[in-house]
């Protein structure tokens, strides 16, 4: 069974950093996510692939795909990249019906051309230091060339076709796409089981058992992600309660209550303050 993993999506933000701490159970999140080992041994499980992953190899996990990593040696360590699914709109076309293999492992192109790439946007240099950075780079539009480059470098590797899941998370992750383009609208349950021609009460269970939270609730979190990131990338921005409503929330009490559930940044706090 997977899960869903919330934390890289409510980041809602591209991050490179060294981690150590490389565990993790069968999960899946909306973000791409690459792992580069630089040394150890990983065992990765993707749908029902069993990978080892070995120095300078690159595991590729496509938005939505179940996978678990468990470090064999204990102390291995990677580069790891998140990137948000608003990040890779050049790449929607490409990626629709295909992706990169799980493993990519020509290393000499993988040290000397995305290696050092990596190693240029690193935020925390130090490998004994593996503390996450957050909001690491400028603007979205930095964040938007350094993720160009990245995948642009990697797409030497041919793309193969996306493999299916079982049916309730392949139902799960239609509502979720759904969501994704409509949540600055006032979706309701009753409205996705009409959508999607479900039952309200398979959909709300669907929520329940894989992401851990209602449906409201997560709906709440992902305009709220997005009212992050227009605080944090637009220099002249309208006043907050312009971009909240912008963002879906119909009322300030309901922004108030999601604000609480998430950390904000230091100039959100400003622009409240202000």
């Amino acid at each position: 069974m997977s899960y869903y993993e919330s934390a890289n999506d409510q980041l809602s933000e591209l991050t490179i950093w060294y981690d150590k701490k490389l565990g993790i159970d069968n999960h899946f999140h909306r973000c791409l996510e690459f792992i580069y080992l630089l040394s150890g041994k990983l065992k990765i499980t993707s749908y029902e692939d069993v990978i080892i992953l070995k120095p300078h190899h690159i595991f590729c996990a496509d938005s939505f795909a179940p996978h678990s990593i468990a470090d064999l040696e204990g102390d291995s360590t990677a580069i790891v990249v998140i990137i948000p699914s608003f990040l890779m709109d050049d790449f929607i076309d490409l990626f629709q019906k295909q992706f990169f293999e799980p493993t990519l492992k020509d290393v000499e192109y993988n040290k000397n051309v995305i290696l050092p790439i990596l190693e240029l946007f690193l935020l925390n240099k130090d490998t004994e230091n593996t503390d996450r950075i957050t909001h690491p780079y400028k603007n979205k539009y930095t964040e938007k060339g350094i993720t160009d480059i990245i995948i642009g470098q990697l797409l030497k590797y041919k793309l193969v076709p996306k493999k299916e899941h079982d049916k309730n998370i392949k139902a799960l992750i239609a509502i979720l796409k759904y969501i994704n383009e409509h949540y600055k609208e006032n979706i309701t349950l009753e409205k996705i089981a009409n959508k999607f021609n479900y039952n309200k009460y398979y959909i709300s269970k669907l929520f329940n058992k894989n992401i851990g939270q209602n449906l409201r609730t997560y709906i709440n979190a992902l305009r709220f992600q997005t009212l992050q990131t227009e605080i944090k990338t637009v220099q002249e921005a309208p006043p907050l309660e312009n971009i909240r409503a912008d963002c879906g929330f119909a009322s300030s009490s309901t922004y108030y209550r999601t604000q609480k559930k998430y950390r904000t940044t230091n100039k959100l706090k400003e622009r409240e303050n202000g």
